[in-house]
Order: structure tokens, then sequence, then C-alpha cells
């Protein structure tokens, strides 16, 4: 409730494209600050300059990508050896992306009480380190809420191997009946991806193309043992 702007519809471009900053990295303490009329310091977040004008404005944005996967794909395989049989079915998403609304309260924080993502805060920059992957944090704002960025926005592409069923069938027959498969059946069970929210495939607070996570509760993992009579 608190982004505004976060996309496009422009012709040419996937619907409701992110539309937002692009960051080249970390003013540092030996850069040259006569580039830009703007009050940073070293620490802030370095803003690409689209049009060259020597200030970063709305006219600055570009597209940085789209909720609309290019595709996405699901495998089901079944492997057998003898009384022993593997399901496994893989599910995933190639070529989206997510806007990640904490990272937003993390660069961008609405108060200084809310609960903010660690590892940016734990590796700020500092003159003793002089990182180009964080700012300083030390007034978060001074450049504006620009809370749609090339670091809050990130890459929705995963593998997920969602579901496995091991099964194996005993090899006994009774007059009561015929077969007896003893299995076990996992879900959700591990997520090949670069995002790091929980899960690149939640949508907590966006509409039915825009995705915005906004610490969605995550996928279950679930498992489930069970055996099958046959009379």
């Amino acid at each position: 409730g608190f982004i505004n702007n976060a996309s496009i519809i422009t012709p040419g471009e996937s619907i409701s494209s992110y539309y937002g900053y692009e960051v080249l990295g970390v003013w540092q303490e030996n850069d040259d600050f006569s580039a830009t009329t703007d009050n940073v310091k070293p620490g802030d977040l370095k803003y690409r300059d689209v049009n060259g004008d020597g200030t970063i404005t709305d006219v600055d944005r570009v597209i940085l990508g789209k909720p609309l996967p290019d595709f996405t794909y699901g495998m089901t395989n079944t492997f057998s050896y003898k009384n022993i049989s593997l399901m496994v079915y893989l599910e995933g998403s190639q070529g989206g992306s997510i806007l990640n609304s904490m990272l937003v309260d993390t660069y961008f924080p609405i108060s200084f009480r809310r609960n903010k993502v660690a590892e940016p805060y734990l590796n700020r920059w500092t003159p003793s380190n002089p990182t180009n992957q964080y700012p300083s944090f030390v007034n978060p704002t001074s450049q504006g809420q620009r809370q749609v960025n090339s670091r809050t926005v990130e890459t929705a592409d995963y593998l997920r191997l969602q579901s496995a069923r091991l099964s194996y069938n005993l090899p006994v027959k009774l007059a009561f009946f015929n077969s007896l498969n003893v299995y076990v059946v996992g879900q959700n069970l591990f997520t090949l991806t670069k995002y790091t929210g929980v899960d690149p495939a939640v949508n907590s607070i966006g509409g039915d193309v825009l995705k915005i996570d906004f610490a969605a509760y995550p996928f279950t993992r679930s498992y489930l043992m069970g055996i099958n009579l046959a009379f």
C-alpha cells in the first residue's frame, strides 16, 4: 500500500512491466561528485542518469523486468526397479520478475521500528567497508522514495521439486489380499532460485498480473506415509 507507480503499460513491452531506477552501485569517497547536481554523499545509492542531465528524476526510470514469465514448465518422471518405484514431479518458471516489498521496506523504511532484512544492514557501506552492494542507510530516504529499483525487483525464476513418491511393492500374497504397497510422499521438497525472499511464486499484494511479495506465507512442506492394499 506504500508503493506507488510500480509498473508501466507501454507498447512493445510486457503488460505491467516493473518501472523504476537502475542502481549502478554505491557512491564512494573517491568518486567524482561533480558529475551530479544531486546532494549525494559517500554511502548513498548511485542511480543511472539515463538522460545525462546530471540529476535523477522520474524521466530516468527504465523497465526493470516483467511479472509475466517467458514460460512455465513441468515434468513428471517415474523410475522403477524391481519392486521399487519413484515418481518425481518438477515444475518451474523462467523469465519473470517479482517486486520484493520486504527489501523496499529495508531500503526505504516507513518506520525504523519495522522489521527489515538483516543482510543489507549487517554488510552496509562504511568508510572501513566500502562495499558497492549496500548503502550506508544513514539517511535512506535522502534521495527520495525510489522504491522500485534494480535492487528491489528480483528474478522470479525457479525450479521446484514439487512432489516425489517412493513406493515399494511387498512380495507377499495372502488369502485375504492380493498385493501390499508401502509408500511415502513429499510435497514442496526444495526450490532452486536466486530470489532472496521466501518463495518466488508468491504474490501477496499484487494484482492479477503484477507480482509483489510482502512477507507472504510460504508454501508448506509436507510428508505422507501410507499403505495400499488390493483385495
